[in-house]
């Protein structure tokens, strides 16, 4: 009997024992589900924030990449803009071997173009200074990626406002080399036909038969002009001056005419725009003559640019004496 209750008693303790340990697993298995639960969370957390973080970054990176592409196209159109300016100054260049030809006055031109030629290096100058990059190193963070693509941003701005420079310069040089070509032709294909050229005493007197220094007050011009386009004459600006073939001197203009308002009193010359033939004036001048010899010279005018005619110069004083011309 006694044994009995043992066996009894050691198969219930061996009851409770199996109890309390399947208790303790059950709780275990609750704790390590949580615990999983919650690194799950912060894995699929950590995974979501590297999901947009590369999506960002790959947007940026395509947005670098066009930027890129874009900045190369403006490099390419860099070198038609070199392109044409290197033409232009072959032009340009062409254009002063011309002007060489002509009298003293052009060398104010010739100025003009070294200018111009000065103006061109200092673009190819700040064309070379120019460095950009074709592919951008990207750090892991997008704030660095943000960085560079501002960057490059400023870099498009500047070769923006570089590149409508250089337009504006070309479209000033053609303009430049529309005005010489033009003075040139009328320069050297404009034919003058002087009718008269008479020195007097009085306006309306008789022609000095010899010069003395107080006999000569007065000089009626008459002479025509002819180009085979005759449109290029109209509204041009041309000067007739009297030189003293001698000292190369000028005589002053002492009396205006109203029909001639661009001339004023004391001018080297009588200004005029070519409107029609034949052009007919009166020069003023009541100073005493010292010298033997005088002539006729005819300048055309641009940009206050004063440039002899090829045929625009006459004698009609020689040795105290007038010349024939005309008729």
């Amino acid at each position: 009997m006694d044994n009995q209750n043992t066996i009894y008693a050691v198969l219930g303790a061996v009851v409770l024992g199996l109890l309390i340990l399947s208790i303790a697993q059950c709780s275990n298995n609750r704790s390590h589900k949580r615990t999983i639960a919650v690194q799950q969370d912060s894995l699929f957390s950590y995974e979501r924030s590297l999901i947009l973080e590369k999506r960002a970054r790959r947007e940026m990176e395509s947005e670098t990449d066009r930027l890129t592409i874009y900045n190369q196209d403006l490099e390419l159109e860099k070198e038609d803009l070199n392109s044409e300016i290197t033409r232009l100054m072959e032009q340009v260049d062409e254009l002063r071997r011309k002007l060489k030809n002509s009298q003293g006055a052009l060398s104010r031109a010739r100025s003009q173009i070294a200018s111009k030629e000065r103006d061109l290096k200092n673009i190819e100058v700040r064309l070379d200074s120019f460095n950009l990059t074709d592919d951008q190193v990207f750090a892991s963070r997008i704030d660095t990626i943000n960085n560079q693509l501002e960057i490059l941003k400023l870099e498009n701005r500047q070769l923006q406002k570089e590149k409508e420079g250089m337009r504006s310069e070309i479209s000033a040089i053609k303009a430049e080399r529309e005005r010489y070509k033009s003075s040139l032709d009328i320069i050297e294909n404009t034919t003058i036909s002087y009718q008269l050229v008479s020195p007097r005493k009085e306006k309306e007197g008789k022609e000095i038969k010899r010069l003395k220094k107080n006999n000569w007050n007065y000089t009626q011009i008459e002479f025509s002009m002819f180009h085979d386009d005759m449109s290029v004459l109209e509204g041009s600006r041309f000067i007739i001056k009297i030189i003293d073939s001698d000292t190369r001197q000028p005589l002053a203009l002492r009396e205006t005419n109203q029909a001639y308002p661009l001339s004023s009193v004391n001018a080297t010359g009588i200004t005029y725009e070519f409107q029609n033939n034949p052009i007919i004036m009166t020069f003023v001048n009541n100073e005493f003559k010292y010298g033997d010899n005088y002539e006729i010279n005819l300048f055309q005018v641009s940009n206050n640019d004063e440039v002899l005619m090829h045929d625009g110069i006459i004698d009609f004083i020689r040795r105290a004496k007038p010349v024939a011309i005309g008729f």
